[in-house]
């Protein structure tokens, strides 16, 4: 029992300190899809913070390429306006739909849906709920995701042809 609260208070401090655990390979694919939605729960709160340093992170380079870098996408999401201030609240979620698709190499993609809700400061009672889906992927064999809205044309740009005629069975645009 000692050695189980050991083992908490030195997972407790490292938590606390920011540092990340480096993350083993994934043995299968549920090791896999547990590191996306582990990931996943941090591009939707980054989306919900608006944290656009963190975000930038998780996001797909193919979709960063799209915006023109980067950079580019830093510089252009510190200069827009939002109507953050119009909600007094908003939830992002990001669930898994069962698909996990092999690519080239140590390449995996997913497609997950993104739910969100907002709430309007007046007016309307019921939140409102968007889903859209998003595609995933990992270029570290499920090691670690980046997540992005791509529609089809823009997937035949960056991902292989079996790849993108594969996730275009799960993007419902």
């Amino acid at each position: 029992m000692k050695y189980a609260c050991l083992l908490l208070a030195i997972l407790l401090s490292i938590s606390c300190n920011g540092t990340k655990l480096e993350r083993v390979e994934p043995r299968n694919d549920t090791e896999r899809v547990a590191n996306m939605i582990a990931d996943a729960a941090i591009y939707a709160q980054s989306l919900e913070e608006f944290d656009i340093e963190r975000l930038v992170e998780y996001t797909l380079p193919a979709y960063l390429d799209m915006e023109g870098g980067k950079d580019r996408y830093l510089n252009g999401m510190r200069n827009k306006e939002f109507p953050m201030d119009d909600f007094s609240s908003t939830s992002i979620v990001l669930e898994d739909k069962g698909v996990l698709i092999k690519g080239e190499n140590d390449c995996y993609y997913s497609v997950l849906e993104q739910k969100v809700s907002q709430q309007f400061r007046d007016g309307l009672d019921e939140p409102i709920v968007t889903r859209i889906n998003i595609v995933a992927g990992s270029q570290d064999n499920g090691k670690n995701w980046k997540f992005a809205f791509i529609r089809i044309p823009d997937l035949g740009q960056f991902y292989p042809d079996s790849v993108v005629q594969e996730l275009s069975w799960y993007l419902e645009y």
